[in-house]
């Protein structure tokens, strides 16, 4: 009988790949991949759930002329995803509500995002840049509810 080593045991990192479009289907069976607009998809959910952020945005008129043609939604393009090995880092740009705190409301996101995107895929976030593009004014709806109470 021969002497077999068992294979090494795969780091929670090593035990899945971030495939983008079509690569996903070269993915070795057994694998795990992730897709980046999964991961984006991930970033949106924790972002309507901060309060203070009206919404995300596209950073340029390129952008709202590819909303229009339907090549990407603004949603996508509001989240950048940059994959360096076993980690990713983030850009989201956003609006927020006039009378929060930008720092505030920056941080919460922030940590929100590293929080989530770490715990639901097992990745390492090296950053969270926040580019807060414009002030919306809070919806009147809002603002009488607020009075009322």
């Amino acid at each position: 009988m021969k002497n077999t080593v068992p294979p090494a045991k795969k780091t929670v990192a090593e035990s899945f790949a971030l495939m983008k479009g079509p690569d996903a289907e070269n993915a070795v069976p057994g694998d795990l991949v992730i897709h980046e607009s999964a991961v984006c998809s991930i970033i949106r959910r924790v972002v309507t759930g901060i309060e203070g952020i009206s919404r995300l945005t596209g950073s340029s008129f390129v952008d709202n002329i590819a909303e229009i043609v339907r090549s990407r939604k603004i949603q996508d393009r509001a989240i950048v995803l940059h994959f360096s090995e076993n980690t990713v880092s983030v850009e989201i740009s956003v609006y927020i509500y006039f009378g929060f705190s930008i720092p505030e409301v920056a941080s919460s996101l922030q940590k929100a995002v590293t929080d989530a995107v770490s715990s639901l895929t097992g990745l390492g976030v090296s950053g969270v840049n926040v580019n807060v593009r414009g002030i919306d004014e809070v919806p009147a709806e809002e603002t009488e509810g607020s009075e009322q109470a």
